[in-house]
């Protein structure tokens, strides 16, 4: 099989002679990679938050989080409100 793709490619079995490679890297360049320089771990998990859906989000969170707290904080101060009155009216009574 690869003796009739051979001389399609107008290859042989010996590979390129180096007038052909000459040729080949004046046309197209090397064959090398372009070397990129290496993210850090930290931007990339910074690059994920960029999103407007992660960004909308991770505010939803912080205003439930901080609504919860105040709902907690108010009704804690409700009760010992309560409680204090309580107090108040047995003592008084």
């Amino acid at each position: 099989m690869s003796d009739q793709v051979l001389p399609y490619l107008n290859s042989t079995r010996e590979g390129l002679d180096e007038e052909e490679v000459s040729h080949g890297q004046k046309i197209h360049g090397k064959n090398e990679l372009r070397k990129t320089p290496k993210s850090h771990t930290i931007a990339i998990f910074a690059k994920q938050f960029v999103s407007p859906l992660i960004l909308m989000l991770a505010t939803l969170g912080f205003v439930h989080k901080v609504a919860t707290m105040a709902i907690i904080a108010l009704r804690r101060t409700s009760n010992a409100r309560l409680l204090q009155e309580a107090a108040e009216g047995v003592q008084g009574t």
